[in-house]
């Protein structure tokens, strides 16, 4: 039979290495996803029948977002609103996010103004 204090120090470093690689994980697991970029209105591929529109939506882990090449800003929440004027027909919207790696993530948002 093993020496029981030799058997509790090892299950006491056992539970030591996996607080600290649990930790390890939960510190960095906003590098691990990236930037999180989600819309909410308008529905993408939506039909529309006035030129003024809103977009919505919220980011996570982002030190920078754009729509169409012009920065936007979010609340403390992650939530953004941003109007647009719609041009006749097919408008393509880009939103793009980055976060502080430079990692980026992009939604396209097809919509259609009808007069």
């Amino acid at each position: 039979m093993q020496n029981p204090m030799k058997l509790i120090k090892i299950i006491l470093f056992s539970l030591v290495i996996v607080s600290v690689l649990s930790y390890s994980y939960y510190q960095t697991r906003g590098y691990l996803k990236g930037p999180i970029l989600e819309l909410t209105e308008p529905a993408d591929n939506s039909t529309h029948y006035q030129s003024k529109v809103t977009i919505k939506g919220y980011a996570k882990n982002i030190s920078y977002i754009n729509m169409n090449g012009k920065q936007i800003f979010t609340d403390q929440s992650g939530k953004f609103s941003e109007e647009t004027l719609l041009a006749e027909g097919l408008n393509i919207i880009s939103i793009v996010t980055k976060d502080k790696y430079e990692r980026e993530n992009e939604k396209i948002l097809r919509l259609v103004y009808l007069k």
